[in-house]
């Protein structure tokens, strides 16, 4: 018997941009901080852009400037809130949807949203320590 597994990324594949930041930006859009934050973040994406520092570095520098302090309640919290803003696209009603055979979604992005936005499909991205 054949099977077929079809894998998906998730940013700028089902969906038309990447959404870290939004995560980012739904945890802490209440700290009184935010805006030095994200100045921060953007110094190191231009730090990314131009080779002096690796994605995973630029990844580690958001996780500690946006979740630190963060409780699992508050990230599981986020999420949900997160999910309702995600908008899919062409690609996931077109494809992903119509496509036979076990079929996975493969992110870089937290697992913590992409499991409350897929509940019912198999995900597999970042979990947070």
């Amino acid at each position: 018997m054949k099977r077929t597994v079809v894998v998906f990324d998730f940013d700028k594949t089902l969906t038309d941009r990447d959404t870290l930041f939004g995560f980012y930006r739904t945890v802490a859009w209440g700290d009184r901080l935010f805006l030095i934050k994200r100045i921060f973040l953007n110094a190191a994406g231009v730090l990314y852009k131009t080779r002096l520092i690796q994605n995973h570095t630029l990844k580690r520098i958001g996780i500690h400037l946006f979740l630190k302090g963060t409780t699992r309640d508050e990230l599981e919290n986020a999420a949900r809130k997160y999910c309702k803003k995600i908008e899919l696209n062409n690609v996931y009603w077109n494809y992903y949807k119509k496509t036979n055979g076990e079929k996975w979604i493969v992110s870089a992005s937290p697992e913590i949203y992409l499991r409350n936005l897929f509940p019912d499909e198999k995900v597999a991205g970042t979990t947070f320590t």
